[in-house]
């Protein structure tokens, strides 16, 4: 079983974006490192939603996202992700699933 989930995150919108919602297919007490150090704000709601805000990803970068699940229930995947303006609006469209690790769509 893992406890943890790599992905990364490319954006294909066409255009910058100011953040990113991720929905595991899980619960848990989320610890969240992104690498470049993208995103100011990380917010997790201890269910399954990590919601990631004030930075910028430009169109056709990309971010990788390391979650660990300190309640140590495994993760099994990303039931849904989608880029945002930084304020929660949708960017582009809502991908349901990724492909391990690349997340440029499902």
């Amino acid at each position: 079983m893992t406890y943890d989930s790599t992905n990364t995150f490319v954006n294909n919108t066409g255009q910058a974006v100011g953040g990113l919602h991720i929905e595991y297919n899980t619960s848990g007490i989320w610890q969240v490192d992104q690498n470049p150090a993208t995103f100011g704000s990380v917010q997790t709601d201890y269910i399954s939603q990590v919601n990631l805000s004030s930075g910028t990803v430009a169109a056709g970068g990309s971010v990788q996202i390391f979650v660990s699940n300190w309640n140590q229930v495994p993760i099994r995947n990303i039931r849904k992700w989608w880029w945002t303006d930084g304020s929660g609006i949708l960017v582009g469209q809502t991908h349901n699933g990724c492909r391990n690790p690349d997340c440029t769509s499902p």
